[in-house]
């Protein structure tokens, strides 16, 4: 049974200062529980920007509360995809605009393989696609 949630927003800061995204999970067909579910599969944002001097975005190595609070004890196999790290950033000089700005780097994607809320398994994106392809 493959179930399919909608695709959450690109995440926002909060007043206190945190990344956060706005996540569901999808409801479940009809005479299925929880217990149904063996596998989950979601992506963390891949969004990266600057606020306020602090640079913010998804990273699948870091499990969102509402991993932790419900696919923890929903399943023993979580799959998230997404940036295998935050995003950094630095001032630099821009020669076209003459100004310092904020250079942001993403860190690559890939997935992290959870089992029993424990991280068992990172990959880059291009070890997925050559799994996939072979």
């Amino acid at each position: 049974m493959i179930v399919r949630g909608e695709s959450g927003n690109k995440g926002v800061v909060t007043a206190d200062g945190e990344f956060q995204t706005i996540e569901n999970l999808p409801g479940l067909p009809d005479g299925k529980t929880l217990s149904d579910i063996e596998v989950t599969i979601h992506g963390h944002s891949t969004n990266a920007f600057e606020q306020d001097g602090k640079i913010y975005g998804g990273d699948a190595t870091t499990r969102s509360e509402v991993d932790g609070a419900n696919l923890t004890f929903i399943t023993t196999t979580s799959i998230i995809t997404g940036p295998l790290g935050q995003p950094t950033g630095e001032q630099k000089f821009n020669p076209m605009t003459g100004n310092m700005e904020v250079q942001i780097t993403k860190q690559p994607n890939g997935i992290v393989i959870y089992k029993a809320g424990t991280e068992y398994l990172r990959l880059t994106e291009k070890a997925v696609r050559n799994i996939i392809k072979n």
